[in-house]
């Protein structure tokens, strides 16, 4: 069971930089309780994802958490899809103070059944974040349909209305498993019960050189620790990577996956300083070829719709991640390490 008080939460993620933040904040907000964490393809191979939250947590002192593979390819043959141009060749590249993994993964032949039991033991509390493509979701549930109605909240980042970083018509995680993403949100239980944090809110939350000093705690990075120093080389490489697209209007690296996780302190009654506002929609996602992911038919469904993500407090939810990462910095096993080593490491480096 969960303890008492705090929101429990299961994790599916593509890390990613993103997503290494959300890792971060479910570990160590004081709201959440992390009870595992899934890996799924997308911004890279599956191999890299489970690497990389195998030495995220490891970096981070969070080892007793559980981490199961799950699918490595997208639903009906779909061609794979993945960003090494946005995340780098491993989906952390960037840094390399990023520790060798200390843990190993569970056997994937595990992990539905683990969350079927995670689910039951928390029947109408748990709460799954999906930061990457839907296809671990959408397997789970055909296999355990029953179960739909057991959860508490599915809040997804995804999709885009207006907003898009995909062939001009689509989000990502949407257009890298389409044919997923379509049974979920045209489910008639796991939509009711579904946030979505498209490209229209999380564009919003991008990294001003203000927010990465902070990061920093105001040194620089050489002074400063070990986490913080990699906090900002995984975000100032990812901006790199970015401004050498040269698109218009840029104004920074977004941050988009951590917004369907904090969005949960709202729906969840914990604080309303975040500002998050939504509307209910219907909507469809496209399976055709020319627009792979893109959203469909939406309308208003005040009764029935997915809650979508509107606007939120930009300066509030950075105010709450750095406070996580003031706490993840007190308690990191990878501030132990002499730098040179984590670094030596860096160069041997794999799982």
């Amino acid at each position: 069971m969960t303890n008492t008080g705090r929101i429990p939460v299961w994790l599916d993620c593509d890390p990613g930089q993103d997503d290494t933040v959300a890792i971060i904040i479910a570990c160590y907000s004081v709201h959440f309780d992390l009870l595992g964490i899934s890996t799924v393809h997308g911004n890279v191979s599956l191999q890299n994802t489970t690497c990389n939250a195998l030495r995220v947590l490891t970096a981070i002192g969070k080892t007793e958490i559980p981490v199961y593979p799950g699918e490595a390819k997208p639903l009906d043959n779909y061609a794979e899809v993945f960003a090494a141009d946005v995340h780098g060749k491993t989906g952390l590249n960037g840094s390399n103070l990023l520790p060798v993994s200390r843990m190993k993964p569970r056997n994937k032949s595990d992990f539905f059944p683990h969350l079927a039991r995670v689910i039951e033991e928390n029947e109408g509390r748990l709460n799954i974040v999906a930061t990457g493509p839907l296809t671990n979701i959408a397997t789970f549930f055909k296999q355990y349909p029953h179960l739909r109605s057991k959860i508490n909240w599915l809040s997804v980042m995804g999709g885009g209305f207006e907003v898009f970083n995909i062939n001009g018509n689509a989000e990502f995680n949407y257009f890298c498993d389409p044919f997923a993403a379509k049974e979920i949100v045209q489910d008639d239980i796991l939509s009711r019960r579904m946030i979505q944090a498209s490209l229209d809110i999380t564009s919003k939350v991008f990294i001003s050189s203000s927010i990465q000093e902070g990061v920093l705690d105001g040194k620089d990075v050489e002074q400063a620790s070990n986490f913080r120093a990699m906090m900002y080389e995984l975000i100032d490489s990812f901006n790199k990577r970015m401004l050498a697209k040269k698109l218009p209007d840029y104004k920074g690296p977004v941050i988009h996956d951590p917004v369907a996780l904090v969005a949960l302190l709202q729906f969840l009654g914990v604080t309303n300083e975040l500002e998050f506002t939504y509307e209910r929609r219907t909507f469809g996602v496209s399976i055709e070829p020319a627009s792979y992911g893109t959203i469909t038919g939406a309308k208003k469904d005040e009764q029935n719709g997915i809650y979508v993500l509107k606007d939120l407090s930009v300066s509030r939810f950075w105010q709450e991640v750095l406070a996580v990462y003031d706490a993840a910095d007190k308690n990191a096993y990878m501030n132990s390490i002499p730098r040179e080593e984590l670094i030596e490491e860096s160069v041997l480096g794999d799982c």
